[in-house]
């Protein structure tokens, strides 16, 4: 979000605007808990948006500018504009020799 790059903690990975990672919660992960990751501990969290069974549908409804000011902007007095989506998928845990399917239905942004 925005565009003042963060120092991503590597000298091989690219720093990055802010950023707030959206995942689907196993093990003891708790809902909307701002997790830090390995790098970005400045600029990025990761939160984990749901819970769902096997092959249930999910909608996940998020309020990034209140998550953003929540973990970045202690002030609240920054607004900075989307800078960029990006969506992946990691397998490497799942059981089927990593082998999944996902889809995405709808991606709707609201001001």
């Amino acid at each position: 979000m925005g565009d003042e790059r963060k120092a991503s903690g590597s000298l091989f990975i690219p720093d990055a605007p802010y950023f707030v990672g959206l995942f689907l919660c196993h093990g003891d992960d708790r809902l909307n808990h701002p997790y830090l990751g390995s790098y970005f501990k400045k600029g990025g969290r990761y939160v984990c948006a749901d819970r769902p069974g096997i092959g249930e549908m999910v909608t996940t409804r998020f309020d990034l500018l209140n998550a953003y000011r929540s973990y970045f902007d202690k002030e609240k007095d920054d607004d900075p504009g989307i800078s960029g989506i990006a969506l992946a998928l990691d397998t490497k845990k799942a059981g089927n020799n990593g082998q999944s399917s996902a889809f995405i239905n709808e991606i709707r942004f609201y001001n």
